[in-house]
């Protein structure tokens, strides 16, 4: 029997644990309703830049909405993207940003 995908829950948490252990990062899971269909799973700041990121199990991947979504914080300055591991989410709030002289 093969190793079963975990659950994008499970991800989230693992994820948000070890983004919390970093010195200079705090993060949560985003409770959506109703009303927030266009947010990412997971918010908060590292080193005090935004940090907004989709999570999806092994293989997902974002959707054009939510793409769009990321696009739209990167853009303004956030630091974000969607990741399927927390390794992924590491690189996520590591990422440089190019336009930080302007």
């Amino acid at each position: 029997m093969g190793k079963q995908v975990p659950l994008e829950s499970s991800v989230v948490a693992t994820i948000i644990k070890k983004l919390n252990a970093v010195p200079g990062c705090r993060v949560k899971k985003f409770h959506g309703s109703a009303f927030g269909m266009m947010e990412l799973d997971i918010y908060g700041c590292f080193n005090g830049r935004a940090v907004f990121i989709e999570v999806k199990r092994l293989g997902g991947k974002a959707t054009e909405r939510q793409e769009r979504e990321i696009e739209k914080w990167r853009a303004v300055g956030a630091l974000t993207g969607c990741a399927t591991t927390p390794q992924e989410a590491l690189s996520i709030i590591n990422q440089r940003n190019c336009d930080e002289d302007i």
